[in-house]
């Protein structure tokens, strides 16, 4: 026998070093740090991804992509020492079968200093020496050193690495306990790993599922009919990572009216596509350049639900329109890298007052829904609360609804209710800081003109006797911009005046300041005269309050107290 049919003979040999770890091994023993990396990704390649710019693990749990908060990715990696050992044995094994070929040539006279018996007696040696090496490389694996540098190395390895883009990319497709919900048809369908969703609800959809406290709780807290079904087009469209809508809705009103158990119901029924968001991360604030962490998180949420917690804090317009429109932004977490992302989330906002917005931004007004919660649960029943609150008591049947309106706004569009109009109307109203002296100290007519600085020095004095300070009360610049906003202007030798608007001709006698005189006609901010006659429409203000329609009324507390709310 020949030192080539030997050899031909122990590689073909059955039970041997399997093929996987002859292509690690080769010639050299793969005793390294990468060697390991590779280990890793052959043994649990298909259950990891690693995303840079967020600087995240992710590991699939048969159901989808769960994060990694920072240890699972190293249990992990320990199979790496279990996977050296095993490769140890089958080597161990290996070189067995070369000593049994080393005893068959004796037995069969080969002659021990030939080409044969060297060649088999050479591989002996080596398998030996493999052995040794995978053993001593085994116990050095498990240091805390060794496993940190095999899972750095796998993060670059092909297949593993994974662009925020990337993940939950579908905004169409809702994961379920059960299934992966299609929100276009409705229908379910089992999890994939090639989806590369990282969110769950923590429910089964059930399109049947109803729960009785549920459709009682909404029926109470949102007794016209026209709102409640706006809330569920609402609702449902945030199941869904689009922002074609281009809104952020408000949902206000006094303490124990429902809002927030409504907000922390739907956000436990849908799990990880719902984030709830501290206020402040929509606030305007002085260092606006520095890491927005809280804006990093959202990556990925359908459904941000913020809580103020003070009240006259001032919006972050500009930023909340850049999230509402779902324009591409850059962000980045404390201490990691910027990344770009398209926002995916519909924000809502849950309050008993009303945030500062600038009333001359029409750019957030045509975004904002305002939903009015007005009945007021005199004994709330913290239990029902708690009951809502639980995935376990209605969360099916709340997920139910949301997929139900959501295919409502995909078949009627999300549309509006009146009381929803009249409030967001109203709301606009309340933040014009004109709007107070206007009503107080003018007339408005075809006829009415006033020099602009005898108009800003009654703007001082009604500021004066209210007490009034910034940023309720405008510097002249801001004062005069506002005025010539809604009416016409014109210089003349005698400075600038204003046209279509008057001063009354009395002070107020209702101890409120301001003057008394003559109305030439009820004051509205849609429309007033210009100097050539006629009235122009200004379609960027809000109506003046008494000429809102529709404005939503104050309901008696139901009989049976349903739950408690801030």
């Amino acid at each position: 026998m020949s030192a080539e049919q030997v050899m031909r003979m122990v590689s073909s040999a059955p039970d041997t070093l399997p093929a996987q770890h002859q292509q690690l091994l080769g010639d050299s023993v793969n005793c390294t740090d990468l060697g390991n990396a590779r280990r890793l990704v052959r043994v649990q390649g298909d259950n990891i991804r690693y995303c840079w710019p967020l600087a995240t693990w992710f590991e699939w749990d048969d159901a989808r992509w769960r994060r990694d908060p920072g240890g699972r990715i190293f249990e992990l990696a320990r199979d790496v020492i279990r996977e050296v050992r095993r490769e140890a044995e089958d080597a161990h094994a290996y070189s067995g079968r070369l000593l049994a070929e080393l005893h068959d040539l004796r037995e069969r006279g080969v002659p021990e200093d030939g080409d044969v018996y060297l060649e088999a007696q050479k591989a002996y040696a080596k398998s030996q020496e493999q052995v040794s090496v995978l053993n001593k490389w085994a116990m050095t694996s498990e240091g805390e050193r060794r496993l940190k540098a095999a899972v750095e190395l796998a993060k670059s390895e092909p297949g593993i690495s994974v662009e925020p883009g990337g993940l939950d990319a579908d905004p169409w497709l809702l994961n379920c306990r059960n299934g992966t919900v299609d929100l276009r048809t409705a229908e379910l369908r089992p999890h994939r790993r090639s989806d590369l969703i990282t969110k769950l609800a923590p429910v089964d959809h059930d399109p049947e599922a109803q729960h009785a406290l549920w459709e009682r709780f909404l029926a109470e807290a949102l007794p016209d009919a026209a709102t409640r079904a706006f809330v569920q087009r609402l609702m449902g469209y945030c199941l869904a990572g689009v922002t074609s809508e281009d809104i952020f809705a408000f949902l206000h009103g006094p303490g124990g009216t429902g809002k927030s158990t409504i907000k922390e119901a739907v956000l436990a029924a849908v799990g990880d596509y719902g984030q709830a968001a501290d206020f402040e991360a929509f606030t305007a604030r002085r260092h606006t350049g520095g890491p927005r962490p809280e804006i990093a998180g959202m990556v990925g949420a359908r459904l941000v639900a913020a809580s103020e917690t003070e009240g006259n804090q001032k919006l972050a317009a500009a930023l909340v329109k850049q999230l509402a429109g779902g324009d591409r932004m850059a962000t980045r977490g404390l201490y990691q890298s910027t990344f770009e992302f398209t926002p995916q989330f519909t924000i809502i906002i849950c309050a008993n007052e009303r945030p500062r917005i600038p009333d001359d931004d029409s750019g957030i007004w045509r975004r904002l829904r305002e939903v009015p919660f007005t009945t007021v649960f005199a004994k709330p029943d913290p239990g029902v609360r708690a009951q809502l609150r639980d995935p376990s008591v209605a969360g099916s049947a709340i997920l139910a609804w949301l997929v139900e309106g959501c295919v409502a706004w995909q078949r009627d569009g999300l549309g509006t209710a009146p009381q929803v109009e009249a409030a967001t109307a109203e709301y606009r109203t309340t933040m014009d800081p004109l709007g107070d002296f206007l009503s107080d100290t003018c007339v408005v007519g075809e006829d009415c003109r006033v020099p602009a600085g005898q108009l800003f020095e009654a703007y001082e004095r009604w500021c004066d006797e209210l007490r009034l300070k910034p940023p309720e009360r405008l510097t002249k610049q801001g004062f005069g911009r506002r005025v010539g906003s809604r009416f016409a202007s014109a210089r003349s030798r005698t400075g600038k005046s204003y046209y279509g608007i008057g001063l009354a001709a009395e002070p107020e006698r209702d101890g409120c300041g301001g003057f008394d005189g003559p109305i030439q006609k009820p004051l509205s901010f849609k429309n007033y005269p210009s100097p050539e006659g006629g009235l122009r429409i200004h379609p960027s203000q809000p109506p003046h309050p008494s000429q809102t329609p529709n404005q939503p009324t104050q309901h008696p507390a139901p009989s049976h107290p349903i739950g408690d709310d801030r």
